[in-house]
């Protein structure tokens, strides 16, 4: 494929940049630096392809790769524990159901557990992606720990509304 070649598909694709961005997380849809490593997606997508597939899958998949491997490079390991109340601060929070929610995930969850992690990002209103990149696992095992997770609370929450 020559130059001209892919200049035209990066043109006609590049849409597909920020739709991916808002698609990994609304955050990276705003960073600048998070479109431009998806616009070096999109790129290596052009040089990847063969002509003999569709290429929008190829460039969603070269994109996303890009913003979430550009995500995992600004957040060190413990990313996930920012911004995480501390049992201390529960009562700063605004409203009584964020106190419940939170108090039961300290109970039941212990400080470095991925549910604890996992759901306390969800919380704060990250993708799966994100959580995803940022703990070096796939959407899917996000999503099975933040739904085993939710199981465990639903059955604490539902014990404790009985009295035990």
């Amino acid at each position: 494929m020559n130059r001209a070649e892919q200049e035209a598909l990066i043109i006609k694709y590049r849409y597909l940049v920020r739709s991916v961005a808002y698609s990994v997380s609304n955050e990276a849809a705003k960073d600048e630096d998070a479109l431009q490593n998806g616009l070096i997606g999109l790129w290596e997508a052009t040089k990847k392809w063969d002509g003999n597939r569709p290429f929008e899958p190829l460039a969603r998949r070269c994109i996303r790769c890009n913003i979430i491997d550009y995500i995992r490079s600004i957040h060190p390991d413990d990313s996930l524990e920012e911004d995480i109340p501390s049992e201390e601060n529960i009562a700063a929070l605004q409203s009584y159901e964020d106190q419940d929610f939170l108090a039961l995930v300290y109970k039941l969850f212990p400080r470095r557990s991925r549910e604890r992690r996992v759901l306390l990002a969800l919380m704060r209103g990250e993708s799966k992606p994100v959580i995803a990149a940022k703990l070096g696992c796939s959407r899917q095992t996000v999503y099975n720990i933040s739904r085993a997770a939710w199981q465990k609370l639903q059955v604490e929450a539902e014990q404790e509304a009985q009295g035990r």
